[in-house]
């Protein structure tokens, strides 16, 4: 083996356990302790011992904790979001960019409930019941996250995430690399994607949980008992042979009330799409990341809850009423489907859901706060930077000025919100 590609595996092999050290000491330490290393072990060496990794890890760990906050803010930051002081925001920025931040966020919540809901006798027996699938379902979780496939659907959460923990508020300082309020345009999903993820959803649901349904042997029945004195009627809730004859008239009855529902959407679509106004703030998204991720962890359970129905672990009660809500649903989402295929390349799902399901005409988005960071200001002079550093947001400054036009990122005032930002006229006819 060469001497280059020992000191890669070399490398490579610190580099790994040098992961026990947060984010933001790594990036201004890693190296100098990697060359530490280096010069200790010797030029033949290709992995780092074990003890040297070991004391890496006790270190790392030991980094994280010390320079984190105490373990009171931390249980509030994950189970209350409240805002977490100035002088940990660097951890929390490195705990919300991490790729585990959804396991991080959810964990905790979750074995709390776990353990609550185990402290009874029904708990304890449901949990038995649910633990094979509980495992599977934790096996398939780690591995997306693992495989980072779940980020666009945590996006959300980590952009609020950083609004709340990271943006300074008023009096707060600003530094070079911190994060700042500016206003940018929004997005919103396109018309022909939305609705044709919809239709695929609730025809597959539909044909699933009405499959499902129509085949459950056990049900819920209601039968009567002895009437006690002065009592006029009394009845019983229990289990036994599911009797699907009564669905099937409720189904029909969703169905009629569906295709009514449709046609009422159809005529406003007709009436309201005509006249759209322009969308100046907008930014139509024609893919969804999140959705064969979603797929992935919907379908399954799906089926698993479908399954149990069907062979009598579980009484017929999830299905029929999911079944019945997609009949419901279905017809409307097909002609939304056929007017969003009919109408024009900027039409946005909001807009047919506000004009089928609301009765309103498209209304003009307005501009929404945007997470910058602040750009790391170089003196010349100096040949140093912080230009920024120790700066304070002021409570004024040009909100009101389309995004475009801003140089940069502004300062927020109290509550992350701008200083004189002005709400546009609403258009005719709002």
């Amino acid at each position: 083996m060469s001497t280059v590609q020992g000191a890669d595996r070399f490398e490579r092999s610190t580099r790994f356990w040098l992961r026990a050290y947060p984010v933001r000491w790594r990036s201004v330490r890693g190296d100098e302790l990697l060359d530490v290393l280096r010069d200790l072990a010797g030029p033949d060496a290709t992995r780092l011992p074990l003890r040297e990794a070991l004391g890496l890890v006790r270190a790392g760990w030991a980094t994280r904790w010390r320079e984190g906050p105490p373990l009171r803010t931390r249980l509030t930051y994950r189970l209350l979001e409240i805002r977490i002081p100035p002088r940990y925001r660097e951890w929390a920025r490195d705990d919300i960019d991490g790729r585990w931040y959804d396991t991080r966020r959810g964990l905790l919540p979750a074995v709390l409930f776990v353990t609550i809901l185990g402290l009874g006798s029904a708990g304890k027996i449901a949990l038995s019941t649910l633990a094979p699938a509980l495992v599977v379902w934790a096996v398939v979780l780690l591995a997306l996250l693992r495989l980072d496939l779940l980020r666009p659907l945590s996006d959300p959460y980590r952009a609020r995430a950083v609004n709340r923990h990271l943006v300074p508020r008023h009096g707060e300082p600003v530094t070079p690399g911190g994060f700042m309020l500016t206003p940018g345009t929004g997005t919103r999903v396109d018309a022909r994607l939305g609705t044709t993820l919809a239709c695929a959803t609730l025809a597959a649901g539909a044909l699933m949980w009405t499959a499902a349904t129509l085949v459950a042997p056990r049900g819920l029945t209601v039968v009567g008992c002895p009437l006690e004195p002065g009592a006029f009627l009394c009845t019983t809730v229990d289990t036994g042979p599911w009797q699907p004859w009564w669905w099937v008239a409720l189904a029909a009855v969703a169905l009629v009330v569906g295709l009514f529902t449709a046609r009422r959407a159809e005529r406003r679509f007709a009436d309201l799409l005509a006249d759209r106004p322009a969308q100046p703030y907008r930014v139509l998204v024609h893919r969804v990341p999140g959705a064969v991720t979603a797929l992935v962890l919907l379908v399954p359970l799906a089926a698993w809850q479908a399954w149990f129905e069907v062979t009598g672990r579980w009484v017929a009660l999830i299905s029929p009423v999911a079944a019945t809500l997609c009949l419901l649903m279905l017809p409307g989402a097909l002609v939304a489907r056929r007017a969003a295929r009919r109408g024009p390349d900027d039409l946005a799902l909001i807009d047919l859901w506000r004009a089928g399901a609301e009765g309103q005409p498209p209304q003009v988005d307005e501009w929404v706060p945007a997470v910058v960071r602040v750009p790391v200001v170089v003196d010349p002079a100096s040949g140093g930077t912080g230009a920024r550093d120790g700066s304070r947001p002021s409570p004024g400054g040009p909100w009101s000025a389309p995004p475009g036009d801003l140089p940069g990122p502004q300062c927020v005032t109290h509550h992350g919100r701008p200083a004189t930002a002005t709400r546009r006229p609403r258009p005719p006819g709002r």
